[in-house]
């Protein structure tokens, strides 16, 4: 099987100072992709509207991946499940995003997503956007133990 890496596009929708894309082209080959998660798109603080932008967005990402010679991947389905299914076509190295900050939904399904990498030796990258984190950085003490 090939090795390839997942960069895997969440909330940030550009190439521009995009740390994510940066990294995962310096390994290997990459698979670019877009997950419409329709669980998502169903909670309470996403609207019409939003989806709306999205789906623009996402005009402007494969338009400006076409000018550096990657194709994105757009799936509907459980970030899992399209995973599983990837990585039964390729050798998964690595997943690169960036580190989503939302609500719940997001945290419990990047939680499940973690174990389901760390179970496949997938090596997951995650990089801050906009100096919002989750969790403590590497390093960082608890503050109970200052």
């Amino acid at each position: 099987m090939k090795d390839i890496n997942i960069l895997w596009f969440k909330k940030d929708l550009r190439i521009k100072d995009n740390e994510a894309l940066i990294e995962s082209l310096k390994d290997r080959d990459i698979i670019p992709i877009y997950i419409i998660e329709k669980e998502l798109w169903k909670q309470k603080p996403y609207s019409d509207r939003q989806w709306q932008f999205c789906k623009e967005s996402l005009l402007d990402l494969r338009d400006s991946l076409k000018k550096i010679g990657q194709p994105l991947i757009i799936r509907t389905g459980k970030v899992i499940e399209i995973f599983e299914e990837i990585s039964k076509r390729f050798n998964i190295k690595f997943i690169y995003s960036h580190q989503e900050t939302g609500d719940y939904f997001t945290f419990k399904r990047d939680e499940e997503v973690r174990k389901w990498a760390l179970m496949k030796n997938i090596i997951w990258k995650e990089y801050l956007q906009f100096s919002v984190f989750r969790g403590k950085l590497d390093g960082q003490k608890d503050c109970e133990k200052i």
